[in-house]
């Protein structure tokens, strides 16, 4: 896509927008002879609501994100092999160092998520809506949630642009 191809900013992100005639026109085969290029519309404020029907790609330099690592180990799956808490954090660290990845704290949980109440998993959200970061780095996303209520709160940050991004390892 053309989006890619536009710089970013080092201290801000950018956001692209295209509607759906111009996204259906970028995933067509282009002309050979026609070097014509959809009108795209760029803006620095991130909190600005893109028109109904709008696709939006986010250009985001990682040195902006300051991640939380978050890893889990469920009471009842004792016998699953589920990576530990400790090689987690070891896989998480790898993953950082790897993607050059700012980590601001990380929590572990020893609690199953098939149901809310998960007061780690709490603090994280209440970290990321305070601004203390803005991206999660888990080892899976069956880490983070698997009941629809932590899930549609992580959905919920994502869709205000309180949390910016979310890195999975293994997935």
């Amino acid at each position: 896509m053309a989006a890619a191809a536009t710089p970013c900013s080092r201290n801000n992100v950018r956001i692209i927008s295209y509607n759906s005639a111009q996204r259906e026109r970028l995933a067509a085969p282009a002309p050979a002879a026609s070097s014509a290029k959809p009108k795209i519309k760029e803006s620095k404020n991130a909190k600005i609501s893109p028109p109904s029907g709008t696709f939006i790609c986010y250009c985001l330099i990682t040195s902006m994100l300051k991640y939380i690592a978050y890893c889990r180990k469920s009471t009842d799956e004792s016998q699953r092999q589920v990576l530990s808490i400790d090689a987690q954090i070891a896989e998480l660290k790898e993953c950082a160092a790897t993607h050059k990845l700012k980590i601001v704290e990380t929590i572990t949980e020893a609690k199953t998520a098939k149901s809310p109440g998960r007061m780690q998993f709490e603090q994280m959200l209440k970290k990321i809506e305070k601004g203390e970061a803005n991206a999660i780095l888990s080892w899976h996303p069956d880490r983070l949630a698997r009941n629809s209520i932590d899930g549609g709160k992580i959905i919920y940050l994502l869709d205000i642009g309180q949390l910016l991004d979310l890195k999975f390892p293994s997935f």
